[in-house]
């Protein structure tokens, strides 16, 4: 297939997810390299409005993410979080594809803040959570366990926080 094919970024596409999914049966490093390479060729191939753009970039985001988790470099999942964000601006707010993106984006956010503890990151992971939670039809329920989550995660945060910050009270003479 030459360059200017517009199935090559479509093959690049499907062969970087099967070594992905092989990855994830034999955990050979070489599978998770090759899934980003032709993840990464995919997105290369098409122009910034090509309508398969945003699910390359989702299938990348996921092969970021993949890495970051075996591998542990934050670089990996800060790339991960753009490239979804940047999908989720070729998407129709309306569609179900860009609901489950928006889930994605509060769950990177949410992972990232787990490793940076970055209130930032977990105030927008709940902000995301509760924007897709807000549209998703009733048949859809798999956010609602994420932004419990969140919120989990922010009470922990805060909660502590809270009771240190707890005004003295003086009662004759002693602190109570």
């Amino acid at each position: 297939m030459h360059d200017g094919d517009p199935r090559k970024a479509n093959c690049h596409c499907s062969l970087g997810m099967s070594f992905l999914n092989r990855f994830r049966r034999f955990y050979d490093p070489s599978d998770l390299n090759n899934a980003l390479f032709n993840c990464k060729q995919a997105v290369l191939l098409v122009p910034p409005r090509h309508p398969n753009r945003a699910d390359f970039l989702c299938n990348l985001s996921r092969v970021l993410i993949q890495r970051f988790e075996s591998k542990g470099n934050i670089g990996d999942l800060n790339e991960g979080i753009l490239k979804t964000e940047e999908a989720l601006t070729l998407v129709s707010a309306n569609s179900e594809f860009h609901l489950m993106l928006l889930g994605n984006f509060a769950n990177y956010l949410l992972r990232r803040f787990e490793v940076s503890e970055d209130m930032a990151d977990l105030d927008l992971s709940i902000i995301k959570g509760r924007e897709s939670l807000s549209s998703i039809p009733d048949r859809y329920h798999f956010g609602m366990n994420n932004l419990a989550q969140a919120l989990a995660r922010r009470l922990n945060v805060l909660a502590p926080l809270a009771i240190s910050m707890k005004p003295l009270n003086f009662i004759d003479g002693r602190c109570s």
